[in-house]
């Protein structure tokens, strides 16, 4: 096919995320990548800054991958994880995981895309503390200008208002706080701090689930906050003695291990078998569990405590 047709039948056929449906631009219709070179139909190259979505991190065209890949679905292309089913490559996956996290973090949920692993970790911090014999520590604290994924709940804690016009009432229970911009928030970290201190105080510490935060504004512009952003509102969430939650770009372990010295929750995007060591996108710090899965990974600290016992 050409790539005059290629676009056309993408046009005609294809909904995009973050596209305006019924104005679709011309598609950049790619063809084969190898390393961190991208190529499209008309055989022009361009560099992948953005490694496919941050998935691609180990580069294209790894021929090794293929061949893992190949050899594994010819053997077994899939099975569920639901109840106490299991397979090989997932515990051998987890058991990795789990070797090369920080301390602490030891279980693998295995999730299918980034929006799914936010939406997995909002729900466990909620059942946790509903496990715990408090039901009304549901409220989520995020930041405005944050984003979170595509499904309900993460999209209730993203804080970009565009992306969430047009869906109707969203998922109840989120509050916003202004964003560590430190060249739009004067003295930024005292007057994020300042506010995080005042809503809890004013929310009640005893209501509050979690605080998902990037540690990098990501789709905002990619803002890193103060140096001393996270480690103040690390020490806040221990003052008030509710957990919180980290989310954001991580490139090796050091930098995961520094923004979650003491994780509750984690959560990743990621190729788990293109990895050789953590290349961690999400984190939360909340509440329980575990996550990984095969091109998305979230891993989750069991509370010991707040989790109700298998029956």
């Amino acid at each position: 096919m050409s790539d005059e047709r290629l676009s056309r039948l993408d046009r005609a056929h294809i909904v995009h995320p973050h596209q305006v449906v019924g104005r679709a631009p011309e598609p950049l219709v790619v063809e084969s990548g190898r390393g961190a070179v991208i190529t499209d139909v008309d055989g022009n190259e361009y560099i992948d800054g953005t490694c496919g979505l941050w998935q691609c991190l180990v580069g294209h065209g790894r021929e090794e991958l293929a061949e893992v890949a190949s050899a594994q679905m010819r053997k077994l292309e899939f099975y569920a994880s639901f109840w106490d089913y299991s397979n090989r490559p997932a515990i051998e996956l987890a058991e990795r995981l789990a070797q090369i996290a920080p301390p602490g973090i030891d279980h693998v949920f295995f999730t299918n895309g980034g929006s799914e692993g936010t939406e997995t970790a909002i729900k466990l911090a909620r059942l946790a503390w509903s496990s715990a014999g408090q039901p009304d520590r549901n409220l989520i604290l995020s930041r405005k200008m944050a984003y979170h994924g595509v499904g309900y709940g993460s999209l209730s804690a993203t804080g970009i208002p565009p992306l969430k016009e047009g869906f109707g009432p969203l998922a109840e229970g989120f509050v916003h706080l202004t964003a560590p911009y430190p060249l739009r928030v004067p003295d930024c970290t005292n007057t994020c701090i300042a506010e995080l201190e005042e809503t809890i105080e004013r929310l009640g510490a005893g209501r509050i689930a979690a605080m998902i935060g990037e540690p990098v504004l990501g789709v905002a512009g990619m803002i890193p906050p103060p140096d001393d952003y996270w480690p103040a509102a690390d020490a806040k969430a221990d003052a008030k003695a509710w957990k919180k939650t980290v989310e954001g770009f991580r490139r090796d372990r050091a930098a995961l291990e520094k923004i979650a010295a003491n994780p509750r929750v984690a959560l990743g995007s990621a190729l788990p078998y293109a990895r050789q060591h953590t290349l961690i996108r999400e984190l939360l710090i909340v509440s329980e569990h575990n996550t990984y899965h095969i091109g998305e990974l979230a891993i989750l600290r069991q509370v010991m405590g707040t989790w109700p016992a298998r029956r």
